[in-house]
């Protein structure tokens, strides 16, 4: 009798084995090698799979497109990321930022199965992978009502608002989703897209003369250096000498940039809240048989608001006390539908 015993044992330790296998999930992103939000991603995206408690191996790639923002560098560093996914051959991809998605979303397409996507404000990319069933993920909402809400509270006299971006992926969606609002708490007076560094300063120093209006730093991450080699300058030196050459109550959408000599103002969603709701994602995916269909689109719900204070005072603009904690709840409206 103990014969069989002794037979089934294995199998049912094989069966186990088998449901338990490692999983590997590549995770590209379009960040800098080693910088905060590289470091806060994988972090973030490691915790959550953990969560299951089922072996898996999590590679990262970093890859760096906003280092020189031109078309040569991110076909390269997108055919890397394909070489990488052919190499470790994950069970899930995900990708982080605006550039990553918009670089790889049509290099994946037909050729990878799964893919979840996190820190993106680009709606066309993401619906286009959804449509064709091959992702789910995270868009940020740009909380342009709640950030001139509180502007216009700052400065009761503001007439409008003037928009300077490059021409990157998150600044069309930032642009686009002001242009797209309606009735706004302040008017759009003037939109400027720009290239370059020296472009972008003749932009800060034009909106000068214009009274009564706040600054909007829609995006500047893929602003080029006036080597003209292809490199970018980056996006907290950008906002430093923009800073330093305004005199304009200004504000952006990523909380990152916010610092002693950055902007006034960052409406924004923590990478890390985001990051957190693509991992749990994947992990549901991966470890509890989900579908990458039915996982849709999540849209993060807390904005959080975040102030330099330095810069308020620079400007003449005396901040209530709790301002620094505010917490706007934006709404989660449906997952938008294929075209």
């Amino acid at each position: 009798m103990r014969a069989p015993a002794l037979f089934i044992a294995p199998l049912l330790l094989a069966l186990v084995c088998a449901g338990c296998a490692h999983k590997k999930v590549l995770l590209l992103t379009d960040y800098t090698p080693g910088s905060p939000r590289a470091v806060e991603a994988h972090k973030t995206v490691d915790r959550e799979l953990a969560a299951s408690n089922v072996p898996y191996a999590l590679h990262t790639v970093n890859l760096d497109l906003n280092a020189r923002p031109n078309a040569i560098w991110r076909e390269e560093r997108g055919n890397t990321a394909l070489v990488r996914i052919k190499a470790i051959q994950p069970d899930l991809v995900m990708i982080a930022g605006d550039e990553a998605l918009k670089a790889l979303a049509n290099r994946i397409e037909g050729s990878f199965q799964k893919t979840v996507f996190f820190d993106v404000r680009s709606e066309q990319p993401a619906t286009k992978l959804i449509a064709s069933g091959y992702g789910a993920g995270v868009v940020e909402n740009a909380a342009v009502v709640e950030a001139l809400t509180i502007m216009k509270s700052l400065r009761p006299e503001l007439r409008g608002v003037a928009i300077l971006s490059d021409r990157s992926a998150a600044g069309d969606a930032i642009v686009g989703a002001f242009t797209a609002a309606r009735n706004l708490p302040l008017p759009v007076v003037d939109i400027r897209r720009v290239n370059t560094q020296s472009e972008w300063m003749k932009a800060v120093e034009a909106l000068q003369s214009q009274a009564g209006v706040a600054l909007c730093v829609a995006s500047c991450s893929g602003v080029l250096s006036d080597a003209n080699d292809g490199t970018g300058v980056p996006a907290h030196e950008v906002l430093r000498m923009t800073a330093a050459a305004s005199r304009l109550p200004d504000f952006s959408f990523t909380g990152e940039y916010v610092g002693a000599e950055g902007v006034m103002m960052a409406v924004y969603v923590p990478l890390k809240e985001q990051a957190a709701a693509a991992g749990l994602m994947a992990n549901r995916i991966l470890f509890h048989f989900g579908s990458i269909q039915a996982a849709g689109v999540q849209r993060t719900g807390k904005t959080s608001v975040w102030v330099n204070r330095d810069r308020a005072t620079a400007l003449g603009i005396k901040l209530p006390a709790n301002l620094i904690e505010l917490r706007a709840e934006t709404p989660n409206p449906k997952a938008p539908q294929p075209q």
